[in-house]
């Protein structure tokens, strides 16, 4: 399908360790973007380890996300903090 773009369109999904917006952390973040004159899309997808900064440790999925997305707490465990990649997301 080609798209007639005048500017930049951007989709994004994420993943999470649960539905609780105040409690809960992304676990993966993916952007398509489409750029007017460009055939192919930008793609690009980050896993990102759940931190919790007040227990100073990586924040458990809940075992119902977990089912959703097939992402596991051990899958996570050397991947970098949100915060760390957050300069290269905004980019």
């Amino acid at each position: 399908m080609e798209l007639n773009l005048e500017r930049p369109l951007v989709f994004f999904d994420i993943e999470s360790t649960g539905l609780n917006i105040a409690t809960d952390s992304i676990v993966e973040l993916s952007f398509v973007k489409a750029l007017p004159g460009v055939s192919e899309p930008l793609i690009k997808t980050w896993r990102v380890r759940p931190w919790d900064y007040e227990n100073n440790c990586q924040r458990p999925i809940n075992p119902s996300a977990m089912e959703v997305t097939g992402i596991t707490n051990e899958e996570l465990i050397n991947e970098k903090c949100f915060w760390e990649i957050a300069h290269e997301v905004a980019q």
